[in-house]
C-alpha cells in the first residue's frame, strides 16, 4: 500500500472513531430561539416505536429513551431495548431541548412528556426524538435563529 492510501485509511479511521464518540450532551431548552417551541402540545399522527437507549451495554436501564415512527425503517443495535408503541392520536407537549454535540454528527432533539403515560414500566416523562433522513420529523428552519418546526407529515398541532 503507498503512502497516500496509508494516510487516507488512516483520517478515514479517525473520522469514524470521531463520529461514534459521544462528546457532549446540552440542555438548550433556555436558548430563546427554541423558546417558541416549548410548552407546544401535539398529537402523533401515527403509531411511534418507543425505544430504550443504553450507552453501557452491561447496565439494564437505558440512559434515554428515543420515539421513531413505526412505519419507517428505523435503527437498531445492542443499544436499542423496545419498550412498546405510541398508538397514533395520543397527545404530547414539548418540555425541552437537547443539543449533542459530535464533530461529524451533531444533533439537536425535542424532549416531550405524554399523559397519561402510556407504556407499561416506562416514564415517558423525557422522551427524545430527533429528526433523520429516514423520517425527517423536523422541518428545516429559515434561519439559524429559528427552531425547527415539527413535520405535520408526523404530528398534529394543538391548539394553545
Amino acid at each position: 500500500m503507498n503512502m497516500r492510501c496509508t494516510f487516507l485509511l488512516v483520517v478515514f479511521l479517525v473520522a469514524f472513531q470521531a463520529a461514534c464518540v459521544q462528546l457532549a450532551v446540552v440542555d438548550s431548552s433556555l436558548n430563546p430561539k427554541y423558546g417558541p417551541m416549548i410548552g407546544r402540545q401535539f398529537a402523533l399522527k401515527e403509531d411511534f416505536l418507543v425505544r430504550g437507549v443504553r450507552w453501557d451495554l452491561r447496565s439494564t436501564q437505558p440512559d434515554y429513551i428515543l420515539m421513531m415512527p413505526a412505519t419507517r425503517p428505523g435503527i437498531g443495535g445492542p443499544e436499542f431495548t423496545e419498550l412498546g408503541v405510541l398508538p397514533k392520536g395520543i397527545r404530547f407537549e414539548i418540555v425541552g431541548v437537547v443539543d449533542r454535540t459530535s464533530p461529524l454528527f451533531p444533533e439537536t432533539s425535542y424532549v416531550a412528556r405524554f399523559a397519561p403515560n402510556t407504556l407499561a414500566n416506562v416514564d415517558l416523562a423525557s422522551v427524545r426524538f430527533s429528526s433523520s433522513r429516514l423520517f425527517p420529523l423536523f422541518l428545516k428552519p429559515a434561519s439559524p435563529d429559528e427552531a425547527p418546526q415539527l413535520s405535520e407529515a408526523y404530528f398534529q398541532p394543538l391548539p394553545k
